[in-house]
């Protein structure tokens, strides 16, 4: 099939501003095939003719839509149904279809309704006045009344042609069935009850078509009196704000995209001004605006009627051209709750990522800190040993500052590698034998007894057992600084791969209180059991060991390092 080019004359039929015009020159060709009297296949061309402008126009499938082969042949079935068939009741059928069609498509703005409007009285007039008295074959119409109503109903066709037809960015065309049902059923009720009024009362056809119509209106009248009466609210209005209530309305689809989980991945500032962006396309709306922390923002315009929704911490106003109902009401207060439930979300979550971050600094500074102090703690007690070194023990005092200060120089290093790294995790493994060593060396003068068993060049992470060691040594050396008849304890035993580090004293036992969050959070204590032994034991735990106050009795108190090292 060859496509039109940009300066084909047809081209201005697939613009959108176009459709009222396409809509109106398939009712001519529609009015044309109904009014015109002469050869059949005449009316069938007028017909044909009508019916290609139709798919056009039509709302049902986008222009950009391949039609399927079954969807294809339907319209081809119907096409030939009304076109070739030499009979009005197949025209009476799609007349109808028509009907329920062009009044449930969904519009906006007021010439688009006024479109809409002069499209249903045209068809209802070519129903009413055009088909149905030749399809019953009813002679009381009389010539020049049909004539003159056919004629006059050239007028809204032709309106339509003096239409710009406008869409909203973003938006899309969709088909109410409820409605559309229900406006055909209203056709069929009139057109048929009219020629069974007519027929029963023997009457004129426009005079049972009149008091047809005026029977329905005050039936539909009463009904709504009546239950306005008895329940303080309208008919249709009861019935209206129910069929809002069921999914299916533009609202569903505002939150699923609410719910997007691509939406959902920003900002919380970007997230609120998305959703009412998205908010703001919705057909009935034309504008937006919220106040938030004394910001105020607003997408569209502030025009027609205002709906307040008011939150705890975000109010929004939605501008709508018609005043909306109570139930609509609701579904923009739920609409406004759910959107401020996801921006606090969101906040909260943005807020939650901060105080993670601080509390991870606040806790790599806190472990690095016990970490100097217990390096601190180190070059106090070499330089004690150093200075109090008679004159014939200087040789000794040498060959220990020898031994202690590369020592504590690799631990210093790796100290200030952490603090310029602190999410980078750093596990130095040494021998188990070495390690144990290098311990009685820096604890050699204290008053520490140390027991081994078994040892070999098995690997074990050097920085855990270097902080619990010393952790839960210079506790025990200010047990010892209290009462001087404290002995301490440190045995290491490596028996088939599992370790175990132990470190007891015969001092006061760790009061309850302290026991019980001792390994769970920092402890405030003047012992300085809390901060370093929390750092400790999760250290430990990401290395895949134990730390745990094994004994807690007033003269044994022991804390055990123990875990697995294959």
């Amino acid at each position: 099939m060859q496509t039109l080019t940009s300066s084909s004359p047809l081209q201005w039929i697939y613009r959108p501003r176009h459709r009222y015009r396409v809509l109106g020159l398939s009712l001519l060709a529609l009015h044309a095939g109904v009014m015109l009297e002469g050869p059949a296949a005449l009316r069938s061309a007028f017909l044909f003719v009508h019916f290609g402008l139709f798919l056009l126009w039509q709302p049902l499938v986008s222009r950009t839509t391949r039609i399927s082969p079954r969807t294809g042949a339907t319209l081809l079935a119907t096409a030939a149904l009304v076109i070739l068939i030499p009979s009005w009741a197949p025209l009476a059928v799609w007349l109808l279809i028509l009907i329920g069609l062009l009044s449930g498509e969904h519009v906006v703005g007021r010439r688009d309704r006024l479109a809409q409007l002069s499209a249903i009285v045209f068809l209802f007039v070519e129903l009413l006045l055009g088909v149905v008295p030749v399809l019953f074959e009813i002679e009381t119409l009389g010539t020049m009344l049909s004539e003159s109503a056919l004629l006059a109903n050239l007028v809204p066709a032709a309106l339509l042609l003096c239409l710009n037809a406008w869409e909203k960015e973003g938006s899309y065309s969709y088909v109410d069935y409820i409605r559309s049902l229900a406006v055909l059923l209203f056709a069929l009720m009139l057109s048929a009850g009219s020629v069974l009024w007519m027929y029963r009362f023997q009457i004129d056809y426009p005079v049972a078509l009149f008091q047809t119509l005026v029977a329905t209106t005050a039936v539909l009248i009463v009904l709504n009196w009546v239950w306005r009466t008895q329940s303080n609210h309208s008919f249709f209005q009861l019935l209206w704000n129910r069929y809002l209530s069921n999914l299916g309305s533009p609202l569903e689809h505002y939150l699923i995209k609410l719910s997007d989980q691509e939406v959902y991945k920003l900002s919380a500032e970007d997230y609120l001004d998305a959703a009412l962006r998205e908010f703001a396309q919705l057909d009935w709306v034309s504008g937006v605006a919220w106040s938030v922390e004394g910001s105020e923002r607003i997408i569209g315009n502030r025009s027609g009627f205002v709906t307040r929704a008011e939150g705890k911490t975000l109010t929004i106003h939605v501008y709508t051209e018609q005043e909306v109902g109570p139930t609509l009401v609701l579904h923009i207060q739920l609409l406004a709750r759910l959107t401020e439930q996801f921006f606090l979300a969101r906040l909260h979550e943005s807020q939650l990522k901060q105080h993670n971050h601080l509390q991870a600094i606040y806790e790599t500074g806190s472990r690095l800190t016990h970490d100097i102090k217990n390096l601190l703690q180190s070059l106090q007690s070499v330089s004690a040993v150093a200075q109090a070194a008679a004159p014939e023990q200087a040789e000794e005092a040498l060959s220990l500052i020898k031994r202690q200060l590369p020592e504590i120089n690799k631990r210093l290093q790796l100290t200030l590698d952490k603090l310029k790294r602190p999410n980078v995790a750093r596990e130095t493994q040494e021998r188990v034998d070495k390690w144990w060593e290098h311990l009685k060396q820096r604890y050699q003068e204290r008053r520490i007894r140390f027991s081994e068993n078994l040892l070999d060049g098995t690997p074990i992470p050097r920085e855990l057992f270097d902080n619990v060691a010393d952790n839960l040594l210079e506790n025990a050396h200010y047990k010892q600084s209290m009462n001087k008849d404290v002995d301490v304890v440190v045995s290491l035993t490596l028996v088939g791969g599992h370790i175990d580090l132990s470190i007891t004293d015969d001092g006061e036992a760790v009061p309850d209180e302290i026991a019980r969050e001792l390994f769970k959070q920092n402890v405030s204590s003047s012992r300085g059991l809390g901060v370093g032994l929390f750092h400790c034991h999760q250290m430990a735990d990401r290395s895949g060991f134990n730390l745990q106050l094994k004994t807690n009795q007033p003269g044994n108190v022991c804390f055990s390092l123990s875990g697995r090292t294959d």
